[in-house]
């Protein structure tokens, strides 16, 4: 119920969005609020629900019934902010941009469907709660690997602001960029052996797509040039809708 609101907020706001978006200092805002999201994923600093609203909501949370065990679901969504917040604000702003109200609602659906299926695995099955992965070092090379793609955000749109034609290199570049660092560089769980080799894998997966993305920019680039341009003509016009 939260989540798909939030995809009908998004999809009714859509074309206003996209009209927003005209204007290059949106487009700047835009890639400036991503990326500060990117740097609390960095650990820069936190975003986290305000303690007297977190207690409000644990209250709650001792509701029983089908009416508290829905309210508790509800809640789930604001107690998993600080983790989850800057991701659902850069799909807020993607759906908002696309202006498609179905896409917007599924979008969001789907995500609360992620969110919502493993508390439904581990509500039926509670024996797997001893067996879930422990938090540790590992968590903090996933917060990176969102904020590399939060960065990845903020360049676009800044890159749409000032230099449109030089948006196009920003997926490519995030990839190669990121892969090598999140694969190579980042040095989180380093004893572990296992996730060192995962590290590894996501890193020149990363890094080969992201070679693969540049040469198929770099190629569209080539063939937009070769093109020949010439000015607007009303007779042209007319002559070729007569053909």
């Amino acid at each position: 119920s939260m989540y798909t609101a939030l995809g009908v907020v998004a999809a009714f706001s859509g074309a206003m969005f996209g009209g927003w978006l005209q204007s290059p200092y949106v487009l700047i805002g835009i890639g400036v609020l991503f990326l500060l999201l990117a740097l609390s994923m960095f650990g820069l600093y936190e975003l986290q629900v305000p303690p007297a609203l977190m207690n409000k909501l644990g209250g709650a949370q001792q509701v029983t019934g089908t009416l508290g065990y829905y309210l508790s679901g509800l809640v789930v969504g604001v107690f998993a902010a600080p983790c989850i917040g800057p991701p659902i604000i850069a799909l807020l702003a993607y759906v908002a941009a696309r202006g498609e109200p179905w896409f917007s609602v599924a979008a969001f659906f789907v995500l609360a469907l992620g969110l919502g299926f493993p508390y439904l695995i581990l509500g039926a099955f509670s024996g797997l709660l001893s067996k879930m992965p422990k938090s540790g070092e590992w968590m903090i090379w996933i917060r990176k690997l969102f904020g590399v793609i939060l960065i990845g955000f903020a360049l676009h749109y800044i890159l749409l602001a000032l230099w449109r034609e030089q948006a196009a290199w920003v997926a490519p570049a995030t990839m190669l960029l990121g892969g090598f660092y999140l694969g190579f560089l980042e040095r989180s769980a380093a004893a572990n052996r296992w996730f060192t080799a995962l590290k590894w894998v996501v890193g020149t997966a990363g890094i080969v797509f992201g070679a693969f993305l540049a040469a198929k920019v770099y190629q569209h680039g080539q063939e937009q040039v070769a093109m020949h341009w010439e000015p607007y003509s009303e007779q042209r016009v007319e002559q070729a809708l007569a053909a």
